[in-house]
């Protein structure tokens, strides 16, 4: 079915949509996900896989963007019977290995459901392997000397160890997201001295020398050898060579990869590469419409990107390695995990590619073999409130950690957190008219080592989601002390319309305590409107 619509004014426009209506395949109903029919070439394939799907709340902003649901709809992350289908897909189609997003700092961990609830629990984790990226970017303090040999002793106890962990040579692979937040903290000696740590420890615990892998750029590579890195690698470079360009077709970049990152790294012969390919990139999502994005990610063009990445590794000896970005960062805008537009044709791809002589394969959903997932399908309820007091101990009154937010709780008539990155904000849904409220007031107590903190509120509509240009901030001293401030929404071009949600960012500094006694929004002056919010007040009070 094909749907047109066609404006006329201001400038003439036709924008095209299809739906797909995909026949029954009359499969046998299954009491559990079939076993997985792997399909295995010569080259050790593996994605990225960002565990970020938790939560309602992580899911919110990709309804906007229909065409990128999964296939499994918004499912609920951390379930076995969800890895048992990434496994399922993933090695039908060649891919050998999982690179595990992984999030430490000092000790504390982060988002480890979808690997430690998911992936060791999975039934058919045996046909799959797994590693881990450090996700650390974080910000300032996330390396220590003194953290360097706990981390490691993490590492082998509870990864290193298992039957799944993916190793080269022998060797696990451990990926490095930000170099530079290595140097920052421990300097160029200070990283080369935990790198060597990390091999000797490892070695002496009998799990294979560990082979560590940076993120990095042609630019960075001498500096790298220098801190004592085993080999390069990366997660997206979606800006290559692009300049100060926002939309940039996905052939153009893919080109720059293999002329402006894969040769001159190979060319330099300094340590090996693993070779990072890419689904695409789009994060308007995350970013709101200025956002960087790289059109016609199809998959005959992310197949073209393949076939490069492939011929690239042969005429250089690079190792028969590589890694896609990735499996489902459906906020970036960059996956191959089977959804809506696309159907399992990257996945596809990928077969093609690596495992040229595989038989003819189905591929099939849960819902395909009668085994519907329970998804989060109410996303988020508004919550009907014009002001959130926190005076119930464990009532969150719709406020929700939205990301870097760690030790969230409610209690003694404040929301209180703790952040964990340079980028912690809270989110809470809501049905407003704009037009009904002037402000909002604020009374809160921000803690960190920078002594000062700006503090962001964006607001989300019916048509736009989050972003830079729906926002107003203020600054706040960071002292601890309780403060009231007021944030004028009134006069703002973009306050208008239905307001479906609020995010707000609490300064960008990590470790940072942060209490909120009271957030309320102003209304416009008005005597009607007074006695509606006074009824809803009361209904509020009365019914909960």
């Amino acid at each position: 079915m094909t749907l047109r619509l066609r404006t006329a004014s201001p400038n003439l426009a036709e924008v095209e949509c299809r739906e797909v209506f995909l026949p029954d395949l009359k499969l046998p109903r299954e009491e559990y996900v079939p076993a997985p029919k792997p399909a295995r070439g010569p080259f050790e394939v593996g994605v990225y896989y960002f565990p970020g799907w938790g939560r309602p709340t992580s899911w919110q902003p990709i309804e906007r963007f229909p065409e990128r649901r999964p296939v499994l709809g918004f499912y609920r992350e951390g379930l076995p019977e969800i890895t048992d289908w990434h496994i399922k897909w993933a090695v039908e189609h060649g891919i050998t290995f999982f690179c595990y997003d992984w999030y430490w700092r000092q000790g504390e961990r982060q988002l480890e459901h979808a690997l430690h609830n998911g992936f060791f629990q999975a039934r058919y984790r045996h046909l799959m392997k797994f590693c881990l990226l450090w996700a650390n970017h974080m910000g300032p303090g996330e390396h220590s000397p003194e953290d360097n040999e706990r981390v490691c002793k993490y590492w082998i106890d509870n990864y290193f160890r298992r039957p799944e962990y993916f190793k080269v040579e022998g060797r696990p692979l451990l990926v490095i997201f930000s170099v530079h937040s290595m140097q920052r903290d421990l300097g160029i000696e200070g990283t080369r001295k935990a790198i060597e740590l990390w091999h000797q420890m490892t070695e002496e615990a009998g799990v294979g020398k560990i082979l560590v892998a940076g993120c990095g750029s042609p630019a960075q590579l001498k500096q790298m050898k220098e801190m004592g890195f085993d080999a390069v690698t990366g997660y997206n470079w979606p800006s290559c060579g692009i300049g100060d360009r926002n939309w940039v077709p996905f052939s153009e970049v893919a080109d720059n990869y293999d002329t402006l990152w894969w040769r001159p790294l190979a060319r330099a012969g300094l340590m090996p590469v693993i070779t990072p390919v890419s689904a695409g990139w789009d994060s308007r999502p995350w970013h709101g419409d200025r956002a960087l994005v790289i059109t016609d990610c199809t998959p005959e063009a992310f197949q073209q990107h393949l076939e490069k990445a492939k011929r690239f590794i042969e005429e250089t000896g690079q190792p028969r390695v590589l890694l896609v970005e990735a499996w489902n960062e459906f906020g970036e805008g960059s996956y191959c995990e089977p959804h809506k537009q696309y159907g399992f044709r990257h996945l596809d791809a990928i077969r093609k590619v690596f495992c040229p002589e595989s038989q003819p394969h189905l591929d099939y959903g849960p819902e395909d073999v009668g085994l519907p997932l329970e998804e989060f399908r109410d996303l988020e309820k508004p919550v009907f409130r014009t002001r959130w007091e926190f005076n119930t101990d464990g009532q969150d009154e719709g406020w929700k950690p939205l990301m870097g937010l760690t030790d969230v709780s409610v209690a003694g008539g404040m929301l209180s957190a703790r952040t964990t990155s340079r980028d912690p904000a809270f989110h809470c849904a809501t049905k407003i008219r704009a037009k009904d409220f002037s402000g909002i007031e604020l009374a809160l107590a921000i803690k960190s080592s920078r002594g000062k903190e700006d503090l962001q509120l964006f607001w989300a509509t019916l048509n736009g989601p989050y972003r830079e240009e729906a926002s107003v901030r203020t600054a706040v001293v960071a002292d601890g002390r309780m403060q009231t401030c007021r944030l004028e929404l009134s006069g703002h071009p973009l306050w208008r319309g239905m307001i479906t949600g609020f995010r707000l960012d609490v300064g960008s500094t990590p470790d940072a305590e942060v209490r909120i006694d009271f957030i309320r929004l102003i209304p416009v002056k008005s005597e009607a409107f007074d006695n509606l919010r006074q009824a809803i007040d009361d209904l509020i009070a009365t019914f909960g």
